[in-house]
């Protein structure tokens, strides 16, 4: 046989399984889009975005398998990830929090501070893992958020004031004021109770905020100002408490006390003496 013609057909051989391999299909991609690798983020919701490639997200859960395409799960804290063909993809830790999802994003409700690992994979349509395994991870920092704070701009503590009406101004921090009294609490927001001498604001978590005895003065609103009527001479303590929508006390507690000295005359009513009648000499 001919070599010469031996050579150039073994080169177009290698050409045609070049050509072929370069037609093969790419395989699935997955990419974590938020968040990013060692960001931090506030405790609370975190949403993880992804984005998958070559493959195609469908919601036919529990369907018979088709090439290319199934959901995604997402794991928190999950280790190690469930990849071994043919067995859904479960964690084996009973106490692992994590959803299968038809879509690009899933949000991790309450997520606890510190360092935590999301963790995103590509299942078929009866939840096996796509083989090979196509998965993404991230570790993030999850911070405490700001812990609510309230205090007195004025009157300051032990200031002597008049007494009477007796207007209050307090500072709020990391809190959102709103008229939302007897609706649903919102983490973060709130309003504000007001009290003289009350002794111990209520404290207890889940029970209303409102003075035991029922001769305490006192009042709720959505403002960081109030007045006091009508406050006697004497010593008092002014308190203030931040509260949620339906008046349980913020948790840590947020609130403070400053003691006054109120100045000046109670007038009291003059009581008559009838006259005693005279009898003329």
């Amino acid at each position: 046989m001919d070599t010469g013609l031996r050579i150039p057909a073994l080169l177009l051989a290698l050409a045609v399984l070049a050509a072929f391999a370069g037609c093969a299909s790419p395989g699935p991609t997955l990419n974590i889009l938020s968040p990013q690798e060692g960001a931090s983020v506030p405790a609370g919701d975190v949403t993880v975005t992804l984005r998958a490639g070559n493959f195609r997200i469908a919601d036919k859960l529990g369907q018979a398998n088709a090439a290319g395409e199934g959901h995604v799960h997402v794991y928190l804290d999950a280790g190690t990830v469930p990849s071994t063909p043919g067995s859904p993809a479960i964690p084996s830790a009973p106490d692992t929090r994590w959803a299968h999802v038809a879509g690009t994003e899933y949000t991790f409700t309450d997520v606890p501070p510190g360092t935590h690992t999301f963790t995103v994979q590509l299942v078929n349509n009866d939840q096996t893992p796509v083989i090979p395994p196509v998965y993404r991870s991230v570790t993030v920092t999850v911070t405490a958020p700001p812990v609510p704070m309230v205090t007195f701009l004025s009157p300051r503590d032990e200031a002597t004031i008049a007494a009477g009406d007796v207007p209050v101004t307090v500072q709020v921090d990391n809190f959102r004021i709103v008229e939302k009294q007897g609706q649903a609490n919102v983490a973060g927001e709130g309003h504000v109770h007001y009290y003289l001498d009350i002794g111990t604001v209520p404290f207890v978590p889940g029970t209303p905020a409102i003075p035991t005895s029922p001769g305490v003065p006192w009042g709720h609103v959505a403002a960081t100002g109030f007045t006091f009527p009508d406050i006697p001479p004497g010593m008092h303590t002014l308190s203030v408490q931040l509260v949620n929508n339906d008046h349980t006390p913020v948790v840590p507690l947020a609130y403070q006390s400053i003691m006054v000295i109120a100045t000046g005359v109670t007038m009291v009513p003059a009581t008559s003496v009838p006259a005693t009648p005279t009898t003329p000499p």
